[in-house]
């Protein structure tokens, strides 16, 4: 499967990774010329690159803005790292529907239902490559920051969260996120049996859903940190917080571990 080829791929760089030290090489095959080692070098070369063949995954780069580059039905699944929340939303949403834009287009989030597909909608960038999958780790992981993520995607493809995994690297907070599509039938649209995601929240999931139960303590470290802050904010602001940062606090004070919330 995918993981054992991407294990394979990684003995594979860490055998293989002295061909690039020209020293290793000289003592290894105890080179005395210029000559010489640039056979040794060509032959290690082309022994690394066979091994690579068979077991390196199909992987392709490409340029291009955003999501652009790939075709249409391409990418089941789609993973973004290494960018702030706003840049995420505006790849996967498309500028029409993203945090980039204008005013009128910010007037309805919702999607075009007439460009609907059968399962999928025709105007944003995930539905043109069918994407079912999304793993997302944003540098950005204040509640506010990652509440307005999740809300985007679940308003534009009834998109929901599945899975969070949490770190604390270098003083910083690394929120991991998996959300899956939820498909709908076109006789559900029809019929309306089956509410619009920004007309109900029923499978919308805050964030920190999958991180309650998280033993390491990282989780309630990143969550009083967070209290702490908003605390100092309501107290500079005179009493005022972001509309996202009210709704993270009252979601904490609605859920299981309230009373520890509370007392914090």
């Amino acid at each position: 499967g995918a993981l054992a080829n991407f294990r394979r791929v990684n003995d594979v760089i860490s055998r293989k990774n002295s061909v690039y030290k020209l020293n290793e090489i000289l003592q290894h095959n105890n080179a005395s010329s210029f000559e010489s080692m640039t056979e040794n070098l060509a032959l290690e070369n082309e022994e690394t690159r066979l091994i690579a063949l068979n077991n390196t995954l199909p992987i392709e780069f490409r340029i291009g803005d955003g999501l652009g580059s790939l075709r249409i039905g391409e990418a089941d699944g789609v993973i973004l790292a290494g960018m702030g929340v706003h840049t995420m939303v505006d790849i996967l949403l498309g500028l029409a529907h993203g945090y980039s834009a204008s005013a009128e287009q910010k007037i309805s989030l919702g999607v075009d239902e007439t460009l609907r597909s059968e399962y999928y909608c025709g105007n944003l960038p995930l539905d043109r490559l069918r994407t079912n999958y999304l793993f997302l780790q944003p540098t950005n992981s204040r509640p506010r920051h990652l509440l307005l993520l999740y809300d985007r995607l679940h308003k534009n493809g009834s998109w929901v969260l599945k899975d969070e995994k949490i770190v604390f690297v270098g003083g910083r907070w690394y929120i991991s996120s998996l959300l899956e599509r939820q498909h709908r039938s076109k006789v559900d649209r029809i019929s309306g049996l089956m509410s619009e995601p920004n007309s109900s929240e029923s499978s919308f999931r805050f964030p920190g859903y999958f991180l309650n139960d998280q033993c390491d303590g990282v989780y309630e470290s990143y969550v009083l940190h967070h209290l702490n802050w908003l605390k100092r904010d309501f107290e500079r602001r005179d009493g005022l917080l972001e509309d996202d940062d009210q709704r993270w606090i009252q979601y904490l004070l609605s859920g299981e571990n309230k009373e520890t919330w509370k007392s914090a």
